[in-house]
Parts: structure tokens; C-alpha cells; sequence
């Protein structure tokens, strides 16, 4: 089988990208022909097109052309190639609208983001195709005090001030933390992160690491003892899944599908609107290690169980066989 994976020049970076990144070296070792190309213009014949749904606002005006092969679409948001735009969104809206129902196959990434697809647009169900996760090291923690890390893009519908605040009311514990991701996306909002923590007194404990080399990201990882989501939206809680895979217990809002992969002997949820919960929950966690050990031995277990991508791309190799 040859396939073609349409993707946006550079790729941003996020869910989209990671998930290409998976995927489509699953697939050739499970040895399907896969190219990758940021345009649709000449295709190998025979190929089936695989979109990236970041891509649909610049193929519109290759509609016909894009109907005519016959693709498949990957949404892993509604509309996030508008960004923080409205006015954008809208315009966005009206092209994923026009298009959508016109391809071949729409695939989800998660269930919220196939909820949505249906609602905005009245799509039929989506099938749903979650990330898959790599083979990851166990995470030996600090050795010392609890260090969180809270890792994503910075943007407002991340929490990360409302997971300061709650931080700033635990000064009395030992505590560190990091709060590292792509800072690009919403750039004023990740600037206002530093003065927020100094106004905090958080200065001490808090490091900002935007955009994060892969190494660094890695060394965050193997030191973090409890990873922490304070998030309103989300589609799949990649990084969470991520905590779970390397053995980190984490505390989350219940949003998306977190609640569906972080079992309760793995980590602790709370409402997103309820934040005065969620520092009590985090009190707990810090403070008594004996209880954040048991988690971690079940937030191991947990993310073992979590499919790779190899299982995902023959799950994904089934989708185009219907």
C-alpha cells in the first residue's frame, strides 16, 4: 500500500506533528510505502492521500482537485490552524465545514474532538484513531523535593496561571517546579508567565522553559516526580499519557479523555472550574510521599497499558481496508 501524507511546510509543532511522527515510521515498518509532501499536486498514482487537518484552509482552492482523490482527513483539533484568531476561526470554520463532508474518511484523534466534528459540522460519527505512545524509560524522580512539571503548549486554555495560583498557596511545602512547551503559539500569553510567578514569590521555585530542546525536555522528564494539568479543553491529553507511560502519577482536570486513561490509583482529578479541589488535591500528593509512590507504581502500570504506535498503525491500516 502507498501512502501519502499531506502535511502543512514547516509542520507547527503539537499534537499533529508528534502524531505524524508516530505514525508514519509505524507504518513503513509494517511495510506500507509512505511518503510525506506539503502539496497535492502531483501524486503517485494509485497513492491515497492522508490530510492533515491543519492543512484544509490552504488546499480550498484545489477543492475539486482535493475531492477528486479521494482522501482522508486526520483532525486532531477543530479549526487549529486559525489559532487564537476569530475572525480566522470563522474563515476556517466555513472551509473545514465546505470540505469535510466531501472526503473519503474523517479520523479523530479523540473522542472530543469527534464530538465537536459532529456537532459543528453534522458529520456522521468519525472514526477515531487515539495516538499512539513510543517505548519510553522509567522516570527515577528527583531523589529530592517534589518536582511538578507541567508540560504543553502556553497557551490560556492550558491553566497554567490558574496552577500558579493554586502553587502559591503551598509555599509551606517543598516544592519545584517547571513549566516547559512551545511558547510560539500564543506568545503573549507565555510571556505573561514569569511576571505572574514573580508576583506570586514563586520566582525560587518556578522555571520557564519555552520551546524546549528535545534533550532538555528529556532530563525534565527523568526528574519529575508528579506531573500536573490544569486544563479547560482538551482533545487527547497527550502529555498526561505521556506522565502515565513513563511511571509519573499525575493530578489533572477531568477534561477530554484524561479521565478515561488516568485511573484513580494513578493520579488524581478534579473539576477544571474547581481549583480550590485541585490545590487541595495537589497538597496531598507533594506532601505525602508514601501515597505519590503508590501512585507512581499505578501510573506505570497504567501507561504500559497504553497502546504503541505500532498497534495504532494497524489499527489505522484496518481503517482504509473499510
Amino acid at each position: 500500500m502507498h501512502l501519502v501524507f499531506l502535511t502543512p511546510s514547516p509542520e507547527p509543532p503539537g499534537g499533529g506533528q508528534a502524531f505524524n511522527a508516530g505514525l508514519v515510521p509505524a507504518l513503513r515498518d509494517l511495510g506500507a510505502t509512505v511518503d510525506v509532501r506539503h502539496s497535492p499536486d502531483v501524486l503517485p498514482r494509485g497513492a491515497v492521500p492522508i490530510i492533515d487537518g491543519l492543512l484544509l484552509p490552504w488546499l480550498e482552492r484545489a477543492a475539486e482537485h482535493l475531492v477528486a482523490l479521494h482522501p482522508i482527513v486526520i483532525v486532531h483539533h477543530v479549526s487549529a490552524a486559525a489559532g487564537q484568531d476569530r475572525s480566522a476561526r470563522e474563515a476556517v470554520h466555513a472551509v473545514e465545514r465546505a470540505l469535510l463532508p466531501r472526503m473519503r474518511r474523517v479520523i479523530a484523534t479523540s473522542t472530543t474532538v469527534a464530538d465537536r466534528l459532529v456537532e459543528l459540522y453534522g458529520l456522521a460519527p468519525p472514526a477515531l484513531l487515539r495516538p499512539g505512545l513510543p517505548v519510553l524509560p522509567r522516570s527515577p524522580g528527583s531523589g529530592g523535593a517534589c518536582h511538578l512539571l507541567a508540560a504543553g503548549v502556553l497557551t490560556p486554555r492550558k491553566g497554567l496561571d490558574r496552577l500558579l495560583q493554586a502553587l502559591a498557596r503551598l509555599t509551606d511545602l517543598d516544592w519545584t517546579l517547571t513549566i516547559a512547551g512551545d511558547a510560539r503559539r500564543d506568545a503573549a500569553h507565555a510571556a505573561t508567565l514569569a511576571p505572574l510567578a514573580a508576583s506570586l514569590g514563586l520566582t525560587d521555585r518556578v522555571t520557564l522553559l519555552p520551546d524546549p530542546s528535545p534533550d532538555a525536555l528529556e532530563a525534565e522528564w527523568a526528574r519529575t516526580d508528579l506531573f500536573l494539568s490544569a486544563s479547560a479543553w482538551e482533545g487527547w491529553p497527550a502529555a498526561v499519557a505521556e506522565a502515565l507511560r513513563r511511571g509519573i502519577p499525575a493530578v489533572a482536570t477531568e477534561v477530554g479523555e484524561t479521565a478515561a486513561i488516568l485511573p484513580v490509583h494513578a493520579g488524581v482529578l478534579c473539576r477544571p472550574d474547581d481549583m480550590v479541589t485541585y490545590g487541595k488535591c495537589l497538597r496531598r500528593a507533594i506532601f505525602d510521599t508514601a501515597f505519590r509512590a503508590a501512585m507512581a507504581e499505578g501510573a506505570w502500570q497504567a501507561g504500559q497499558d497504553l497502546p504503541g504506535w505500532e498497534t495504532q498503525a494497524r489499527a489505522f491500516l484496518g481503517l482504509l481496508e473499510h
